[in-house]
């Protein structure tokens, strides 16, 4: 609680109201990226399959050598 005193004139009550409301801040915050990490995983994934002709090769792309890598 000490970095919620000084903003709310350490007044205990105003305080814990700031805290909170920055916990429920919080927690909206990071439901939205979640939802916004699953949107570009599933981007990136689809840019690969395509990128790496996965329908043609069968193999996933996750699952093929690093261009430039040790196999490359």
């Amino acid at each position: 609680m000490a970095p919620y005193l000084p903003l709310a004139a350490h007044d205990k009550g105003v305080a814990l109201g700031l805290y909170e409301w920055s916990a429920r801040t919080s927690s909206a915050v990071f439901e939205v990226v979640g939802h916004l990490e699953v949107l570009l995983r599933n981007a990136l994934d689809r840019c690969m399959r395509e990128y790496f002709r996965e329908d043609q090769c069968g193999i996933p792309w996750f699952l093929l050598p690093t261009p430039g890598g040790e196999h490359g």
